[in-house]
């Protein structure tokens, strides 16, 4: 569930605006995603669910975020997710988990206040944190250190990616985002060894205008990292 991008609000709580400018503490945020939980309850017939509180790094030293603000919005960000843990067990919510998630994009702000969410979730620890975010002008071949946009590199997406918390759930909406971030795979087994993977795709059906629908994206990755994509498919727009 994205709230839209993290924020640390007048009263000093950490929370999320959304791109209509409304404002949503965490603890109105907690209460949505409870919302959810019993929602999920109620209608559950098989399988299982993973609610994950999501935010952005959009625009977070635009407004006078710090580092520090984006550290503890972050950790924040996972304490609330674990509360929402506690609720599920609380109510015997048996086939659901809770989780956190950020849409982490290079065009959206720098990347040292980026990796402060990273950080603060990973100091918390109740979870993996999903990044859900792109490759924005990142390569697409190759395994080096390039340049992507805003003056992020590719150590920099493998950071916010997979490290601590962190793994990656890309936007994978045109083919070539499957070749940037299979260059982020490879720069990061080639640099701190074998072990990234990817916790899914986020994707988008019906296609974006010249792109690739959810599943063809999770089909498309997985083809250049075989083995290493995990059943998960986030999409927006309609059904997967």
């Amino acid at each position: 569930m994205d709230f839209g991008a993290a924020r640390v609000l007048p009263d000093g709580e950490f929370g999320a605006i959304d791109f209509s400018g409304t404002t949503f503490p965490n603890s109105s945020i907690l209460l949505a995603l409870e919302k959810a939980a019993d929602g999920y309850h109620n209608c559950h017939t098989k399988g299982g669910v993973a609610i994950e509180y999501a935010n952005s790094n959009y625009h977070m030293s635009n407004v006078g975020m710090s580092n520090a603000d984006a550290w503890n919005a972050g950790y924040d960000q996972e304490l609330t997710a674990e509360h929402l843990a506690d609720y599920q067990g609380a109510h015997g919510y048996s086939s659901q988990a809770s989780g956190a998630a950020s849409d982490m994009e290079p065009s959206y702000d720098g990347q040292l206040i980026t990796k402060q969410l990273v950080n603060g979730a990973t100091a918390q620890g109740w979870s993996w944190y999903d990044d859900f975010g792109s490759v924005d002008g990142c390569p697409t071949s190759g395994n080096s250190n390039g340049p992507c946009n805003n003056g992020w590199t590719v150590a920099d997406v493998g950071y916010v990616s997979f490290h601590g918390q962190a793994v990656p759930l890309p936007e994978i909406y045109y083919a070539v985002s499957a070749n940037q971030w299979t260059v982020v795979r490879k720069y990061w087994d080639a640099t701190y060894g074998p072990g990234y993977f990817f916790d899914g795709v986020t994707g988008a059906t019906p296609a974006p205008s010249g792109g690739i629908s959810a599943a063809t994206a999770w089909n498309t990755l997985n083809a250049k990292n075989p083995g290493l994509v995990n059943p998960n498919l986030v999409c927006y727009g309609s059904a997967c």
